[in-house]
């Protein structure tokens, strides 16, 4: 009888790097530690489709844990897509599927769960000397900003699949 063990474990990212229209930063240490505001989320003044935050793991990952520290403002109320890497078209990102954006664009303070389904075929790249990481990037593509959102710090749950090897017997009596 073959068995799988599913395991969860909560890790930190191993990139976090803001992208100001391909300028990057790299926030990795602000993105593990839990000093407030040091995460910038969208750089001072965002422009549309041209401002992103990336995280990126070893492993693939279908939920993180970040702390908005400054909610996100403005009007009309900005919109961040959750992308992941893919490799395709045209530039290589692909909006994630079921996503559950519990900061609701940034705009949301405290600590929020942001969740997706695991995509079929996410690829790993380097981004900024990084990697080759998993990416999810959070891309500012609507809306305006007038105050533009902080962060303290990001997890990422980590799920992995594991095999185990069978070298004992569970019968009515119990495993032997």
């Amino acid at each position: 009888l073959g068995v799988t063990v599913r395991c969860r474990a909560s890790g930190l990212p191993a990139a976090a790097i803001q992208d100001d229209n391909g300028t990057y930063t790299d926030e990795t240490t602000a993105a593990n530690s839990a000093v407030a505001a040091d995460m910038n989320l969208l750089p001072a003044v965002p422009v549309v489709n041209q401002d992103r935050y990336l995280f990126g793991h070893p492993e693939t990952f279908t939920q993180m844990r970040l702390v908005i520290n400054t909610a996100v403002t403005g009007s009309p109320v900005p919109t961040i897509t959750w992308q992941y890497w893919s490799g395709g078209s045209p530039e290589g990102w692909t909006d994630l599927t079921g996503v559950n954006d519990g900061t609701n664009s940034f705009s949301v303070a405290g600590s929020n769960v942001i969740s997706w389904t695991m995509p079929d075929d996410w690829g790993t790249t380097t981004i900024n000397g990084q990697g080759p990481y998993y990416y999810v990037r959070a891309a500012y593509t609507a809306g305006a900003v007038a105050t533009a959102p902080t962060g303290t710090k990001c997890t990422l749950d980590v799920t992995k699949y594991l095999p185990f090897v069978q070298d004992r017997i569970v019968d009515s009596t119990g495993l032997t």
